[in-house]
């Protein structure tokens, strides 16, 4: 995007000045696309995206179609490290209070309703880390995600098998 409301630069940041602006452009790392009618799609940030065995999985699209089974209230999702894929995607998943659902049956249900290569790992969790803004702080999920330790509040685990 460009316009006279565009920051001019980064405060003490010149290599992050750099890569966002260009002619005069700035550059934000949203990615989306046109569909034939020529509405807008999101699909996510560019740093967030989670390559899988060269494939790309944006989490907003995975955080939304589990968004859609009827127990899930909000799930959050990040990348981890794999040896086999290079990367895999992980979801933190807050289902409905007093709701039966298991973190072994939403990954069924998500096998069954997303591209194997989309399918998180699952841990619901009562809570996620909250930003003062009021956002899910995804930099804590991530890192408790490459350390294999389980946030508080999580009630069960499951991944993908290798």
């Amino acid at each position: 995007m460009r316009g006279p409301s565009v920051l001019t630069r980064y405060w003490r940041a010149e290599e992050a000045t750099a890569a966002a602006l260009r002619d005069g452009w700035l550059h934000t790392g949203d990615i989306g696309s046109l569909d034939e009618d020529g509405a807008l799609r999101y699909h996510g940030r560019d740093k967030d995206m989670i390559k899988v065995k060269g494939m790309s999985v944006f989490p907003t699209e995975v955080e939304t179609l589990l968004a859609r089974h009827p127990d899930v209230l909000a799930a959050a999702v990040v990348a981890v490290d794999d040896r086999e894929c290079g990367q895999r995607p992980h979801a933190y998943v807050r289902i409905v209070p007093g709701s039966a659902l298991t973190a072994a049956a939403l990954y069924a249900w998500a096998a069954e309703t997303m591209a194997t290569y989309r399918v998180p790992g699952i841990e619901l969790v009562e809570a996620f880390p909250m930003t003062a803004t009021g956002k899910i702080r995804k930099t804590d999920l991530a890192e408790r995600a490459r350390a294999g330790l389980l946030p508080p509040g999580t009630a069960s685990r499951t991944r993908p098998a290798p």
